[in-house]
């Protein structure tokens, strides 16, 4: 009886594909019945299996290694890429092959699920197409740099021929050579020019088949055009476009509740914090920034609390200062700044005695401190 079970259990694992395994039980059969005609049968069997599987491993790996599968599209990207990625998937239950593996692996690359896609080529031995694919998701998610930095050792290490790498590294060096004009310009405050350059990019990309990137230059452009001033509603609709391919992006979210935040929406700002706050609770300064705008809507319902609140906060009554009611609106609060800096600024007190102007240095700094206490959005 226990003859039959091994038998049976190792003609079930042949069936399957899986000859090593059956090999195991063949032996055993061979161990309790020497010169059994079917165990000898099978145990031969799973040897030329055994052999065929590695022959076509060895296949595979030198076909990985030659990087002759296929590229994946930068453009005109179908949207068959769920479909293929189930299939895929599928596929990977009935044959353990690394061919299978890459091509879940580009699924999810081109499915904008690059963290995924990093993690199982991490586990995967390196060869041409795993580099590739590994460059392939690291620019698609938005780190240029990266991606550049494997081909490059790529084509030092020999791989330079092939077709596809050498091609998507000339690819990216022309993105990169753009972003590295906006970082330039950001560091001189020319912010004109970043926006230029993130405008530059975003016409030689498409969100479906790189979404990361997109969202990374639109943050940048975004940023740009708040340092620019008065281009509230621009950077929000830059940052509403990149959060349509990633409504999860951390970076994304911080930066569009500061854009509400200075335009005076604080139940946005406090609801895109809370998505914020869902994704990543540990984010740096998130609380702060939390209660900073729970207070400023708590400010705009009473203007007694904002008194309080902004008292609190700096020190001294700025209201007082700039001679406002607390109640007071952004344009009376300008007028006044504006009056009493006329009034009291130093070069009207230069023909005064020194104690005068000193007196007078004092109370224009005062002015000036109240005001930006009252304009400056607070974090």
């Amino acid at each position: 009886t226990n003859l039959k079970v091994l038998i049976r259990c190792a003609t079930a694992l042949q069936a399957l594909g899986r000859p090593a395994e059956a090999s195991k039980y063949w032996r055993r059969v061979l161990a309790e019945d020497a010169g059994n005609a079917k165990g000898e049968a099978g145990l031969r069997r799973c040897c030329e299996e055994e052999a065929t599987q590695e022959a076509k491993k060895e296949a595979e790996a030198a076909k990985s290694q030659a990087g002759s599968r296929t590229e994946l599209p930068r453009t005109g990207v179908s949207d068959d890429w769920n479909d293929r990625l189930y299939a895929c998937r599928e596929m990977t239950k009935y044959e353990q092959s690394l061919s299978a593996d890459l091509s879940v692996i580009e699924a999810l690359i081109m499915c904008r699920r690059y963290p995924d896609a990093l993690t199982s080529l991490r586990g995967m031995p390196e060869s041409t197409e795993t580099l590739y694919l590994t460059a392939e998701a690291q620019w698609r998610s938005g780190d240029v740099s990266a991606a550049l930095a494997i081909l490059s050792s790529m084509a030092d290490g020999g791989c330079g021929q092939v077709r596809k790498c050498a091609e998507l590294q000339r690819y990216l060096e022309g993105i990169h050579a753009l972003a590295e004009e906006g970082r330039a310009a950001a560091a001189e405050e020319v912010h004109a020019l970043v926006v230029e350059s993130c405008e530059s990019i975003e016409k030689l990309i498409e969100p479906k088949a790189c979404s990361g990137l997109y969202a990374s230059v639109l943050k940048a452009k975004a940023g740009a055009l708040m340092s620019r001033g008065g281009r509230g509603e621009a950077a929000l609709a830059a940052l509403d476009a990149g959060l349509e391919w990633e409504p999860e992006h951390e970076g994304l979210l911080s930066a569009r509740a500061r854009v509400k935040q200075q335009m005076g929406n604080y139940h946005g700002a406090l609801s895109d914090l809370s998505l914020l706050q869902a994704l990543n609770p540990a984010t740096p300064g998130l609380f702060r920034r939390m209660q900073n705008l729970a207070c400023a809507i708590l400010e705009t319902k009473d203007p007694s609390c904002r008194a309080a609140s902004v008292k609190r906060r700096v020190g001294f009554d700025p209201f007082a200062v700039l001679e406002v009611p607390a109640d007071a609106d952004d344009l009376a609060i300008r007028r006044s700044y504006r009056r009493l800096a006329g009034q009291w600024h130093p070069d009207k007190w230069a023909q005064k005695t020194e104690e005068q102007q000193e007196a007078a240095s004092v109370r224009f700094k005062e002015i000036k401190s109240a005001y930006e206490c009252l304009t400056t959005p607070q974090d």
